[in-house]
């Protein structure tokens, strides 16, 4: 009996024993709510989709707001948002079923009708603003509107969309974070004069954005689906440096500073940290200014190229060397290499008299999102210098740079663009079209109407095999006639301390807020 008795006592206390053990294992992986610090470098211009393309405005918001499908993080397919599901039988009449019950963050109903005013007052704008923060919906919907046909709203959560041609990509944009859904009762009062303010349904809410650059998302209780944390509180840095010191003091939980693991090796810093890199989806180029008699033809331009060490480039940049003007992260992207070619550098090098100095322009502003565009700017004088082509660099405020661009008033400057999502038919016509050409050059030419006839063909093929050919076509063209050179591919790194879980990069080079939880 008094056997029984111990062994029913020892069961006990082992029941006892493993679950403590099992509070105290699941404690330390529960996915705590909290606040997470997220770092990047520089000031952001507008919370607003519609207006800016800054990628740090773009990681704030995309946290804020949803459109009516999105992408796969790992795969980039097209998957069901604010959109349940859709159909279309000719890739011109688009049928959207929209998800009932979901309310923006001011507490209006999300319908067709808040759809169908968002799509309004996109062409609206497209139409009336010309700078180059509408320049994406200008290459979708055309100066003219004329991308979109009409649209109808059926029922209360079913829109109709019919396209002026058919578009194979159409979903592809319709996921582009430009085109979120806005309250159209916030909208409405910014038309009035009210100060604008982000409201969408989206997993947090805005709060508060104060001088100093601070920017606060709070936690949207009433959302469809699971947010882990309780806020968000965007910090913008000047400077690398501080970035990894408030890192290491435990500061910033998250940043997306520009920093690789190579800057707190260079320190000598032991971290917890993890690295986590995103497709290489920016191209950063040289141009060069095709009024200089010296880089009238493809010859002279490639060899420019052959003089410079992209692989010094990519490694110093975090990045892969470029021969494309199609990022890696983008379908239709084919690896190209340019074979040296001794006798274009002998004729380019013929082609300069003895006197001649290039002279190459950089912003002292970061803008590029590089740590340093003098250290690039230096870089490329010394490979050119080797080369016998003799430069002299030229630091310019961020105005003057961008004046001295459309004056063409420089011999050899830098540009940079972010691939979006992995699709060139939306991407290239906003730096290669008819227009964009024209505003760069002063001129117009024959092979801008080829590339826009080939962008025009590609959205309308449904093959991939025929729509990738379509793509190395573009491609090769660009390579023969743009007056730039691909320098690298840069990747985007995140940099999180060790209390920071389930972090997810997408194609877009932004992280998914909602899916973070934090170790308490």
């Amino acid at each position: 009996m008094i056997f029984k008795h111990k062994y029913l006592i020892s069961a006990i206390f082992f029941l006892l024993c493993f679950f403590v053990f099992s509070l105290s294992v699941n404690a330390k992986a529960s996915k705590y709510g909290g606040v997470a610090v997220f770092s990047f470098l520089n000031r952001i211009d507008s919370l607003d989709p519609t207006v800016s393309d800054n990628l740090n405005s773009l990681q704030i918001y995309s946290g804020i707001f949803e459109g009516l499908v999105k992408f796969n993080p790992e795969t980039s397919k097209i998957e069901p948002s604010l959109a349940r599901k859709w159909i279309t039988s000719d890739y011109k009449v688009w049928t959207f079923f929209l998800q009932k019950n979901i309310k923006f963050h001011d507490g209006t109903d999300f319908t067709s009708e808040a759809v169908k005013f968002n799509f309004e007052h996109i062409l609206l704008n497209s139409k009336k603003n010309y700078t180059s923060n509408y320049r994406f919906y200008k290459n979708i919907f055309g100066n003219n509107g004329e991308y979109i046909k009409s649209i109808d709203t059926p029922e209360r959560y079913k829109i109709r969309i019919t396209l002026a041609y058919p578009d194979v990509l159409f979903l592809y944009k319709l996921a582009m974070p430009e085109l979120s859904i806005q309250s159209p009762v916030a909208l409405k009062k910014v038309l009035i004069g009210d100060t604008y303010k982000p409201v969408g349904t989206g997993p947090f809410y805005f709060s508060e954005w104060r001088r100093s650059g601070r920017i606060i998302l709070n936690k949207n209780i009433n959302y469809n689906d699971t947010v882990y944390l309780d806020r968000v509180i965007f910090e913008p840095y000047s400077d690398v440096d501080y970035c990894i010191r408030q890192m290491l003091r435990g500061v910033t939980d998250i940043s997306s500073s520009g920093m690789s693991k190579k800057d707190f090796e260079k320190k000598n810093l032991e971290t917890n940290f993890s690295f986590l890199n995103s497709p290489s989806d920016s191209l950063f180029f040289l141009l060069l200014n095709p009024e200089r008699k010296e880089f009238e033809n493809s010859s002279a331009r490639r060899a420019v190229s052959y003089l410079i060490d992209k692989k010094d480039l990519a490694k110093e940049y975090n990045g892969v060397e470029a021969y494309s003007f199609l990022t890696p992260s983008m379908f239709g992207y084919t690896k190209k290499n340019f074979s040296y070619n001794t006798d274009d550098i002998t004729s380019f090098l013929s082609s300069i008299e003895s006197d001649r100095v290039f002279t190459l322009i950089y912003p002292e502003d970061n803008f590029f999102d590089l740590k340093s565009v003098e250290n690039l700017a230096i870089k490329i004088q010394k490979y050119l210098r080797a080369g016998g082509v003799k430069v002299i660099l030229k630091k310019l405020s961020y105005d003057e740079y961008i004046s001295a661009l459309l004056n063409k008033s420089y011999d050899i400057a830098f540009w940079g663009e972010r691939d979006i999502y992995g699709s060139p038919d939306i991407y290239l016509p906003l730096i290669y079209s008819v227009r964009v050409f024209k505003k760069m050059t002063g001129k117009y030419s024959e092979w801008t109407y080829e590339f826009d006839s080939l962008i025009k063909k590609v959205r309308s093929e449904v093959n991939p095999n025929k729509r990738k050919n379509v793509y190395l076509s573009i491609d090769n063209l660009l390579s023969d006639n743009m007056p730039s050179i691909p320098l690298f591919y840069k990747n985007n790194t995140v940099v999180y301390s060790d209390r920071v879980n389930n972090l997810v990069y997408t194609p877009s080079g932004t992280i998914i807020l909602r899916n973070i939880w934090v170790t308490n």
